[in-house]
């Protein structure tokens, strides 16, 4: 079984994101910067392949990458993480040893402000209320599974767009709405820096982030985003407090009726 780490980046000026991030493994990397050129990094006895491309969008640069991809497993990573040593072998086992598992969610090991990153504390099969756990920066995946299914990373969702979040929740839903079955892991893969003045996307509980919201709910259920409104608004009713519970659900309301091409 192979592996391969599929990383979204930009404005890199060199290589040394490889060393940062301790890749030990066969990597892709996708820098979006203002030049298209390809180059092929050998370290050891593996290769990174990377990309430097001229576009914006981290759902396009997921893509780009998973087109690419070869390996048998393939690893989502935001260059914020930091690999931990045995990460290879961690992955390979867990699929090895969970044969029915198309997609498995890792632990992150925060540093910097204390983050509210759900924990998996065992192993089970996740569902539809259980997805928006987890961001893509923790999904590992068997890839021939994703791309039989015609699945993808929505381009209209994610950092670099309008709606600058939403597209893991999406990736996720669609693998489960196409049959694919997702487990957690309790195993921990890498650090990742959490200080939330780094965030590409969440820029506090503004009006736009719960807009946002309803638009992701609407794109990723249709028929049954004005429940999925509801339980977020109930359930995270700590997140209203600045704008107004009534204010917040009447935003997300507003969301849900954005139509997305």
């Amino acid at each position: 079984m192979t592996l391969e780490i599929l990383v979204a980046t930009m404005h890199q000026q060199d290589f040394s994101l490889i060393d940062k991030m301790n890749i030990r493994s066969n990597a892709i990397v996708v820098n979006q910067c203002n030049q298209y050129s390809y180059h092929e990094i050998k370290t050891d006895q593996n290769v990174v392949k990377w990309f430097n491309v001229n576009e914006r969008g981290l759902s396009r640069s997921r893509n780009l990458a998973l087109s690419k991809a070869t390996a048998d497993i393939c690893l989502l990573v935001d260059d914020d993480e930091i690999l931990h040593d045995d990460y290879e072998k961690v992955l390979i086992d867990e699929f090895t040893n969970s044969k029915k598992a198309d997609l498995i969610t890792f632990n992150l090991n925060s540093i910097g402000n204390i983050s509210k990153r759900y924990v998996n504390k065992d192993r089970h099969r996740l569902n539809v209320f259980t997805i928006m756990r987890y961001g893509s920066a923790r999904i590992a995946f068997r890839r021939n599974k994703v791309l039989n299914a015609r699945i993808l990373f929505a381009p209209n969702f994610g950092a670099g767009t309008d709606i600058s979040s939403g597209e893991d929740s999406l990736f996720l839903h669609d693998c489960l709405d196409k049959g694919l079955k997702a487990f957690t892991s309790p195993e921990v893969i890498a650090d990742i820096n959490d200080v939330r003045e780094n965030s590409s996307w969440f820029k506090g509980y503004t009006e736009k982030y719960f807009v946002n919201m309803g638009t992701i709910y609407a794109a990723m259920s249709p028929h049954f985003s004005a429940l999925w409104i509801i339980q977020y608004i109930i359930r995270h009713r700590d997140t209203t407090k600045d704008l107004g519970f009534f204010n917040c659900f009447k935003l997300m309301f507003r969301g849900k009726r954005i139509k997305i091409d």
